[in-house]
């Protein structure tokens, strides 16, 4: 039989509950990470009788909250993405073409289906429909961002943003 998963409690921070935000907005979310002991780590070893505090707010998995969700069902979501994570403890969100993790950079936008079929190779447009959310390199969404802004005045393509709806 498989042994439970627990956490080592902390002799200085007891639980360390750390209280989660949604990874595309950043508001607390109603969910909470008991982390427990946490070990710190220099030049990639953990030392071992370290106990630090978990921080008070952080991300604890990528489901994006109701305001959130709303907006990306609306579209095809595309997430901004790097190989580099903003702090120790932030979880991949994915991994890439060589299985190396993919850390969100906080940058996403939701486009029309027409965008992503007139924009990608159709074997990767029908995967992108089918997910309707998308992890992608942060470039490509700067790309869409920037194209937005040289087509602003045409008004031809729908697409929103973690903080407006924009048109493009």
């Amino acid at each position: 039989m498989a042994k439970e998963p627990s956490i080592e409690i902390s002799p200085k921070y007891g639980t360390n509950p750390m209280r989660g935000i949604c990874a595309f907005c950043g508001k607390e979310n109603g969910t909470i990470a008991m982390l427990g002991r946490i070990r710190k780590k220099e030049n990639g070893r953990v030392i071992r009788d370290s106990d630090i505090e978990a921080p008070k707010t952080g991300v604890i998995d990528y489901t994006p909250c109701d305001e959130c969700n709303a907006k990306m069902n609306t579209g095809i979501t595309l997430i901004g993405v790097t190989d580099n994570p903003f702090s120790p403890l932030q979880p991949a969100i994915g991994k890439d073409e060589n299985n190396e993790p993919m850390y969100p950079t906080g940058s996403w936008i939701v486009v029309s289906e027409e965008f992503i079929t007139r924009n990608f190779t159709p074997e990767t447009a029908e995967g992108m429909l089918n997910a309707k959310k998308c992890i992608v390199p942060q470039a490509v969404v700067n790309d869409i961002i920037a194209a937005y802004d040289k087509a602003e005045e045409t008004g031809s393509n729908t697409v929103s943003t973690g903080d407006d709806d924009i048109n493009a």
